[in-house]
């Protein structure tokens, strides 16, 4: 039986310029990895987690990829944000992430990560 995967749910925001700043863009970035984590199916035999549970997990994940990228999670840059989407985007390969969804996250958060100074 063939499951067509979601390519794309994540859509960053239109923000306007004075709405885009590295603490912004880094939530964005735990709503990204969200929506990704939903392009997986779910773990056999696994329990299913809640809402507040998956956010959780996936906070810690975007947190340890900052730490992991040397940067501050709290005070973020435009370069701690992309080392940490380096290794946001390695940790979803390891988890199987099919490319497409890996590519198109990605490009929507590339859209915000372009507008910071």
């Amino acid at each position: 039986m063939y499951m067509s995967i979601p390519t794309m749910h994540y859509r960053a925001p239109d923000l306007g310029p004075d709405e885009v700043t590295p603490e912004r863009v880094r939530d964005e970035l735990v709503s990204c990895f969200m929506s990704a984590m939903s392009c997986l199916p779910p773990q056999p035999g696994g329990r299913p987690r809640s809402a507040s549970e998956l956010e959780d997990q996936v906070k810690g994940f975007v947190q340890y990829a900052f730490v992991r990228a040397g940067a501050d999670y709290d005070r973020p840059t435009k370069t701690a944000i992309l080392a940490a989407m380096t290794q946001c985007r390695e940790g979803a390969r390891n988890l199987h992430m099919p490319a497409a969804v890996l590519e198109g996250h990605w490009n929507q958060m590339m859209r915000l990560v372009s507008q910071l100074a």
